[in-house]
Protein backbone atom coordinates (compact mmCIF):
# COMPACT_ATOMS: atom_id res chain seq x y z
CA UNK A 1 0.00 0.00 0.00
CA UNK A 2 1.40 3.48 -0.82
CA UNK A 3 0.69 6.58 0.98
CA UNK A 4 0.22 10.01 -1.29
CA UNK A 5 1.05 12.48 1.66
CA UNK A 6 -0.45 15.96 0.76
CA UNK A 7 0.40 18.80 2.00
CA UNK A 8 -2.62 20.91 3.71
CA UNK A 9 -3.08 22.90 0.28
CA UNK A 10 -4.00 19.61 -1.82
CA UNK A 11 -5.74 18.35 1.15
CA UNK A 12 -7.95 21.40 1.27
CA UNK A 13 -8.66 20.75 -1.92
CA UNK A 14 -9.66 17.62 -1.04
CA UNK A 15 -11.54 18.00 0.99
CA UNK A 16 -9.91 15.63 3.93
CA UNK A 17 -9.48 16.20 7.28
CA UNK A 18 -5.95 17.01 8.03
CA UNK A 19 -6.07 13.94 10.13
CA UNK A 20 -8.11 11.15 8.50
CA UNK A 21 -7.33 9.49 5.32
CA UNK A 22 -9.95 9.30 2.21
CA UNK A 23 -12.03 6.73 3.43
CA UNK A 24 -12.40 8.68 7.08
CA UNK A 25 -12.19 5.37 8.91
CA UNK A 26 -8.56 5.74 10.01
CA UNK A 27 -6.43 8.07 11.81
CA UNK A 28 -2.87 8.92 10.68
CA UNK A 29 -1.65 6.62 13.40
CA UNK A 30 -3.33 3.60 11.37
CA UNK A 31 -1.10 3.82 8.74
CA UNK A 32 1.94 2.05 7.56
CA UNK A 33 4.72 4.54 7.66
CA UNK A 34 5.71 3.56 4.57
CA UNK A 35 5.21 2.20 1.43
CA UNK A 36 6.64 -1.54 0.29
CA UNK A 37 6.94 -0.78 -3.02
CA UNK A 38 10.53 0.27 -4.24
CA UNK A 39 10.12 3.73 -4.77
CA UNK A 40 8.27 4.02 -1.27
CA UNK A 41 5.38 6.45 -0.41
CA UNK A 42 4.98 9.29 -2.74
CA UNK A 43 4.57 13.41 -1.64
CA UNK A 44 2.28 15.55 -3.48
CA UNK A 45 1.21 19.06 -3.67
CA UNK A 46 -1.51 21.38 -5.60
CA UNK A 47 -0.12 23.62 -7.93
CA UNK A 48 -2.82 26.43 -8.95
CA UNK A 49 -1.56 27.68 -12.13
CA UNK A 50 -3.13 29.53 -15.08
CA UNK A 51 -4.74 27.65 -16.93
CA UNK A 52 -4.85 24.87 -15.78
CA UNK A 53 -3.72 23.54 -12.73
CA UNK A 54 -1.12 20.51 -11.31
CA UNK A 55 -0.31 17.87 -9.12
CA UNK A 56 2.97 17.70 -8.68
CA UNK A 57 4.15 14.12 -6.97
CA UNK A 58 7.84 12.52 -5.77
CA UNK A 59 8.84 9.82 -4.93
CA UNK A 60 10.44 9.68 -1.27
CA UNK A 61 13.35 7.06 -1.93
CA UNK A 62 14.88 8.46 -5.56
CA UNK A 63 12.59 11.76 -5.84
CA UNK A 64 11.38 11.08 -9.01
CA UNK A 65 8.70 13.56 -10.29
CA UNK A 66 5.03 12.74 -11.68
CA UNK A 67 3.05 15.95 -12.94
CA UNK A 68 0.02 15.77 -14.20
CA UNK A 69 -3.21 18.02 -14.60
CA UNK A 70 -4.80 18.28 -10.96
CA UNK A 71 -9.01 18.18 -12.74
CA UNK A 72 -11.08 16.04 -11.98
CA UNK A 73 -9.70 15.56 -8.30
CA UNK A 74 -12.29 12.69 -7.88
CA UNK A 75 -9.72 10.43 -9.66
CA UNK A 76 -6.94 12.09 -8.44
CA UNK A 77 -6.05 8.20 -7.23
CA UNK A 78 -6.32 6.12 -10.41
CA UNK A 79 -4.90 8.78 -12.53
CA UNK A 80 -1.98 9.19 -10.59
CA UNK A 81 -1.24 5.58 -11.03
CA UNK A 82 -1.31 5.80 -14.57
CA UNK A 83 1.08 8.91 -14.14
CA UNK A 84 3.64 7.29 -12.48
CA UNK A 85 3.13 4.30 -14.97
CA UNK A 86 3.71 6.22 -17.80
CA UNK A 87 6.68 7.89 -16.11
CA UNK A 88 8.42 4.30 -15.39
CA UNK A 89 7.82 3.39 -18.79
CA UNK A 90 9.29 6.31 -19.91
CA UNK A 91 12.52 5.28 -18.13
CA UNK A 92 12.88 2.05 -20.75
CA UNK A 93 11.72 0.02 -17.52
CA UNK A 94 11.01 -3.38 -18.14
CA UNK A 95 7.31 -4.02 -18.16
CA UNK A 96 7.16 -6.88 -15.57
CA UNK A 97 8.92 -4.70 -13.51
CA UNK A 98 6.72 -1.85 -13.87
CA UNK A 99 3.94 -4.26 -13.32
CA UNK A 100 5.64 -5.28 -9.59
CA UNK A 101 5.83 -2.08 -8.95
CA UNK A 102 2.24 -0.97 -9.16
CA UNK A 103 0.95 -4.25 -7.74
CA UNK A 104 2.99 -2.93 -4.80
CA UNK A 105 2.00 0.85 -4.65
CA UNK A 106 -1.61 -0.91 -4.30
CA UNK A 107 -4.42 2.15 -4.28
CA UNK A 108 -2.42 5.24 -2.60
CA UNK A 109 -4.17 6.58 0.69
CA UNK A 110 -4.60 10.22 0.41
CA UNK A 111 -2.88 11.10 3.88
CA UNK A 112 -1.05 14.53 5.60
CA UNK A 113 2.52 15.09 5.17
CA UNK A 114 2.67 14.32 9.39
CA UNK A 115 5.14 14.74 11.59
CA UNK A 116 7.29 12.11 10.55
CA UNK A 117 7.79 14.14 6.82
CA UNK A 118 10.86 13.83 4.62
CA UNK A 119 12.82 16.49 4.76
CA UNK A 120 14.57 15.79 2.10
CA UNK A 121 11.69 14.92 -0.16
CA UNK A 122 10.14 18.23 0.90
CA UNK A 123 13.07 20.58 0.46
CA UNK A 124 13.41 18.48 -3.28
CA UNK A 125 9.87 19.69 -3.99
CA UNK A 126 10.33 23.18 -3.09
CA UNK A 127 13.16 23.53 -5.60
CA UNK A 128 11.00 22.05 -8.10
CA UNK A 129 8.42 24.32 -7.63
CA UNK A 130 10.92 27.01 -8.05
CA UNK A 131 12.48 26.00 -11.43
CA UNK A 132 9.03 24.97 -12.86
CA UNK A 133 7.27 28.45 -12.98
CA UNK A 134 8.89 29.27 -16.28
CA UNK A 135 7.76 26.10 -18.11
CA UNK A 136 4.13 25.70 -16.71
CA UNK A 137 4.32 29.83 -17.82
CA UNK A 138 5.26 28.67 -21.02
CA UNK A 139 2.07 26.11 -20.83
CA UNK A 140 4.89 23.21 -21.67
CA UNK A 141 3.37 19.14 -21.55
CA UNK A 142 3.32 17.52 -18.09
CA UNK A 143 5.69 15.10 -19.36
CA UNK A 144 8.12 16.98 -20.78
CA UNK A 145 8.19 18.88 -17.87
CA UNK A 146 8.65 15.87 -15.67
CA UNK A 147 11.43 14.70 -17.95
CA UNK A 148 12.96 17.90 -17.27
CA UNK A 149 12.83 17.09 -13.88
CA UNK A 150 14.35 13.67 -14.28
CA UNK A 151 17.56 15.19 -15.35
CA UNK A 152 18.15 16.86 -11.87
CA UNK A 153 21.39 15.34 -9.79
CA UNK A 154 20.46 14.17 -6.29
CA UNK A 155 22.31 12.27 -3.51
CA UNK A 156 20.60 9.11 -1.98
CA UNK A 157 20.44 8.16 1.51
CA UNK A 158 23.15 5.59 1.65
CA UNK A 159 24.47 5.91 -1.32
CA UNK A 160 28.02 8.18 -1.55
CA UNK A 161 27.82 9.37 -5.58
CA UNK A 162 25.26 11.91 -6.91
CA UNK A 163 22.66 10.28 -9.31
CA UNK A 164 20.21 11.79 -11.91
CA UNK A 165 16.64 11.62 -10.40
CA UNK A 166 15.86 9.22 -13.64
CA UNK A 167 18.68 6.91 -12.97
CA UNK A 168 18.43 6.36 -9.49
CA UNK A 169 15.11 5.58 -9.92
CA UNK A 170 16.06 2.99 -12.53
CA UNK A 171 18.53 1.83 -9.62
CA UNK A 172 16.11 1.40 -7.20
CA UNK A 173 13.80 -0.65 -9.65
CA UNK A 174 15.81 -2.48 -11.68
CA UNK A 175 19.36 -2.58 -10.30
CA UNK A 176 20.54 -5.57 -12.73
CA UNK A 177 19.61 -3.83 -15.93
CA UNK A 178 21.22 -0.89 -15.11
CA UNK A 179 24.17 -2.70 -13.82
CA UNK A 180 24.63 -4.87 -17.05
CA UNK A 181 24.14 -1.35 -19.35
CA UNK A 182 27.06 0.22 -17.41
CA UNK A 183 29.35 -2.24 -18.25
CA UNK A 184 29.12 -1.81 -22.19
CA UNK A 185 29.90 0.04 -25.39
CA UNK A 186 28.68 -0.57 -28.03
CA UNK A 187 29.95 -0.25 -31.07
CA UNK A 188 27.99 1.15 -34.03
CA UNK A 189 28.64 1.83 -38.08
CA UNK A 190 26.20 5.14 -39.40
CA UNK A 191 26.15 5.33 -42.86
CA UNK A 192 23.96 7.32 -45.03
CA UNK A 193 22.37 5.44 -47.30
CA UNK A 194 22.82 5.24 -50.91
CA UNK A 195 26.10 7.90 -50.54
CA UNK A 196 28.41 6.98 -53.49
CA UNK A 197 31.28 6.72 -51.95
CA UNK A 198 30.07 6.24 -48.18
CA UNK A 199 29.67 9.09 -46.25
CA UNK A 200 30.07 7.18 -42.72
CA UNK A 201 31.08 7.21 -39.73
CA UNK A 202 32.35 4.53 -36.40
CA UNK A 203 30.82 5.10 -33.10
CA UNK A 204 31.84 4.31 -29.75
CA UNK A 205 28.56 4.98 -27.58
CA UNK A 206 27.48 3.74 -23.75
CA UNK A 207 24.51 1.03 -24.05
CA UNK A 208 22.76 3.06 -21.18
CA UNK A 209 22.10 6.16 -23.54
CA UNK A 210 18.70 6.42 -25.51
CA UNK A 211 17.36 6.78 -29.07
CA UNK A 212 17.23 10.33 -28.65
CA UNK A 213 20.37 10.70 -27.05
CA UNK A 214 21.74 8.59 -30.02
CA UNK A 215 19.88 11.02 -32.22
CA UNK A 216 22.13 14.12 -30.89
CA UNK A 217 25.44 12.02 -31.13
CA UNK A 218 24.68 11.38 -34.57
CA UNK A 219 23.49 14.71 -35.66
CA UNK A 220 27.27 15.83 -33.57
CA UNK A 221 29.64 13.07 -35.71
CA UNK A 222 28.09 13.72 -39.01
CA UNK A 223 27.98 17.69 -38.51
CA UNK A 224 24.33 17.98 -39.15
CA UNK A 225 22.51 20.93 -37.82
CA UNK A 226 19.47 19.68 -36.36
CA UNK A 227 17.04 21.93 -37.71
CA UNK A 228 14.67 19.21 -38.81
CA UNK A 229 12.61 16.75 -37.68
CA UNK A 230 13.81 12.76 -37.52
CA UNK A 231 13.05 9.70 -36.61
CA UNK A 232 13.99 6.02 -35.88
CA UNK A 233 12.79 2.89 -37.75
CA UNK A 234 13.45 -0.58 -36.49
CA UNK A 235 12.26 -3.55 -37.87
CA UNK A 236 10.30 -4.08 -40.92
CA UNK A 237 7.45 -4.82 -42.58
CA UNK A 238 4.35 -4.89 -40.01
CA UNK A 239 6.40 -5.34 -37.27
CA UNK A 240 7.77 -1.91 -37.91
CA UNK A 241 8.11 0.82 -34.71
CA UNK A 242 8.66 4.44 -35.27
CA UNK A 243 10.53 6.85 -32.89
CA UNK A 244 11.14 10.30 -33.42
CA UNK A 245 10.18 14.23 -33.04
CA UNK A 246 7.92 13.87 -36.41
CA UNK A 247 5.89 11.98 -33.38
CA UNK A 248 6.84 14.01 -30.88
CA UNK A 249 3.41 16.14 -30.94
CA UNK A 250 1.04 13.63 -32.54
CA UNK A 251 -1.31 12.67 -29.30
CA UNK A 252 -2.21 15.00 -26.26
CA UNK A 253 0.24 14.54 -23.34
CA UNK A 254 -0.34 11.55 -21.52
CA UNK A 255 -1.73 9.28 -24.36
CA UNK A 256 -0.32 6.77 -25.90
CA UNK A 257 3.14 5.61 -25.64
CA UNK A 258 5.99 7.81 -25.44
CA UNK A 259 7.46 7.79 -29.18
CA UNK A 260 10.40 10.70 -28.50
CA UNK A 261 12.77 8.01 -28.57
CA UNK A 262 13.73 8.66 -25.23
CA UNK A 263 11.48 5.30 -23.92
CA UNK A 264 13.99 3.31 -25.56
CA UNK A 265 17.95 2.57 -24.83
CA UNK A 266 20.10 1.18 -26.91
CA UNK A 267 20.93 -1.83 -24.94
CA UNK A 268 17.32 -3.14 -25.94
CA UNK A 269 17.16 -1.30 -29.31
CA UNK A 270 20.44 -3.37 -30.17
CA UNK A 271 20.16 -6.58 -28.74
CA UNK A 272 22.59 -8.46 -30.61
CA UNK A 273 25.87 -7.80 -32.84
CA UNK A 274 24.36 -7.42 -36.79
CA UNK A 275 21.05 -5.33 -34.92
CA UNK A 276 20.21 -2.37 -37.19
CA UNK A 277 17.99 0.45 -37.50
CA UNK A 278 17.27 3.48 -39.60
CA UNK A 279 17.87 6.92 -38.65
CA UNK A 280 15.94 9.37 -40.94
CA UNK A 281 16.93 12.92 -40.91
CA UNK A 282 14.57 15.75 -42.39
CA UNK A 283 11.78 14.27 -43.78
CA UNK A 284 11.86 16.40 -47.27
CA UNK A 285 15.82 16.11 -47.99
CA UNK A 286 15.54 12.67 -46.15
CA UNK A 287 18.53 11.64 -45.24
CA UNK A 288 18.69 8.12 -44.28
CA UNK A 289 21.16 6.66 -42.47
CA UNK A 290 21.93 2.63 -41.31
CA UNK A 291 23.16 2.30 -37.69
CA UNK A 292 24.26 -1.32 -37.64
CA UNK A 293 25.84 -2.73 -34.33
CA UNK A 294 29.33 -4.47 -35.34
CA UNK A 295 30.50 -5.00 -31.83
CA UNK A 296 29.61 -4.45 -27.81
CA UNK A 297 32.89 -3.37 -25.60
CA UNK A 298 33.12 -4.49 -22.23
CA UNK A 299 34.13 -1.16 -21.36
CA UNK A 300 32.56 0.76 -18.08
CA UNK A 301 29.91 2.57 -20.05
CA UNK A 302 32.68 5.54 -21.16
CA UNK A 303 32.05 8.36 -23.03
CA UNK A 304 30.70 8.51 -26.91
CA UNK A 305 33.46 8.56 -29.53
CA UNK A 306 33.93 8.09 -33.03
CA UNK A 307 36.63 5.56 -33.95
CA UNK A 308 37.04 6.33 -37.75
CA UNK A 309 34.68 7.75 -40.84
CA UNK A 310 34.89 9.19 -43.93
CA UNK A 311 34.16 12.22 -46.15
CA UNK A 312 31.74 15.25 -45.11
CA UNK A 313 28.58 15.60 -44.27
CA UNK A 314 26.78 16.52 -46.94
CA UNK A 315 25.60 20.82 -46.85
CA UNK A 316 21.61 21.27 -45.12
CA UNK A 317 19.25 21.92 -47.15
CA UNK A 318 20.94 20.43 -50.14
CA UNK A 319 17.73 18.65 -52.10
CA UNK A 320 18.38 14.87 -50.66
CA UNK A 321 21.06 12.20 -51.70
CA UNK A 322 20.00 12.20 -55.04
CA UNK A 323 20.94 15.87 -55.61
CA UNK A 324 24.36 15.66 -53.69
CA UNK A 325 25.47 12.48 -55.73
CA UNK A 326 24.62 14.47 -59.03
CA UNK A 327 26.65 17.62 -57.36
CA UNK A 328 29.70 15.10 -56.95
CA UNK A 329 29.47 13.78 -60.12
CA UNK A 330 29.79 17.51 -61.76
CA UNK A 331 32.49 17.99 -58.84
CA UNK A 332 34.49 14.85 -60.97
CA UNK A 333 33.80 15.88 -64.07
CA UNK A 334 31.89 13.48 -64.93
CA UNK A 335 28.00 12.79 -66.55
CA UNK A 336 25.33 15.04 -64.31
CA UNK A 337 22.00 16.79 -64.44
CA UNK A 338 23.87 19.79 -62.59
CA UNK A 339 24.99 22.36 -65.24
CA UNK A 340 27.96 24.59 -64.67
CA UNK A 341 26.61 27.08 -63.81
CA UNK A 342 24.32 25.89 -61.16
CA UNK A 343 27.53 24.23 -59.48
CA UNK A 344 28.88 27.57 -59.65
CA UNK A 345 25.94 28.80 -57.81
CA UNK A 346 25.79 25.57 -55.58
CA UNK A 347 29.36 26.06 -54.52
CA UNK A 348 28.70 29.60 -53.65
CA UNK A 349 26.38 28.43 -51.75
CA UNK A 350 27.22 25.54 -49.63
CA UNK A 351 30.28 28.42 -48.54
CA UNK A 352 34.00 28.58 -49.34
CA UNK A 353 36.14 25.30 -49.45
CA UNK A 354 34.05 23.07 -49.84
CA UNK A 355 35.65 19.65 -49.74
CA UNK A 356 33.39 16.51 -49.77
CA UNK A 357 36.31 14.20 -49.48
CA UNK A 358 37.32 15.82 -45.93
CA UNK A 359 36.90 14.56 -43.08
CA UNK A 360 38.24 15.32 -39.45
CA UNK A 361 38.41 12.55 -36.50
CA UNK A 362 39.94 15.46 -34.13
CA UNK A 363 37.32 18.10 -34.69
CA UNK A 364 34.45 15.56 -34.64
CA UNK A 365 35.33 14.03 -31.59
CA UNK A 366 35.48 17.21 -30.16
CA UNK A 367 31.75 18.06 -31.38
CA UNK A 368 30.93 14.97 -29.02
CA UNK A 369 32.99 15.82 -25.88
CA UNK A 370 29.95 17.94 -24.87
CA UNK A 371 27.98 15.05 -24.52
Amino acid sequence: MTNLRCTKKLLDRLKLPAKKIKSGTQTESDIPTESTAKLGDWYATYLPVRPKHFILAISQRCRLAVLLPAAPLQTLGMRFMEAVQQRLEALCIAPEIVEQELAAMGEPQFVPTGPDRCRVTMGTMTQFLQVMDYSLERQEAPDEIALYLGHYLVGITGQKDYFHLETAAREFLDPATVLEESRWSLQLRVTIIESDPPIWRRLLVPASLNLNQLHHLIQSAFGWQDCHLHEFVIGEGEAVVTYGTRYQFALEPGEGPDRSGRALRLYRAFPEVGSRLVYVYDMGDNWRHEVVLEERVESGGGRPKCLSGDRRCPPEDCGGIWSYQEVLKALAGGSSSVSGSELAEWLEWAGPGFAPAAFDLDATNKRLSYY
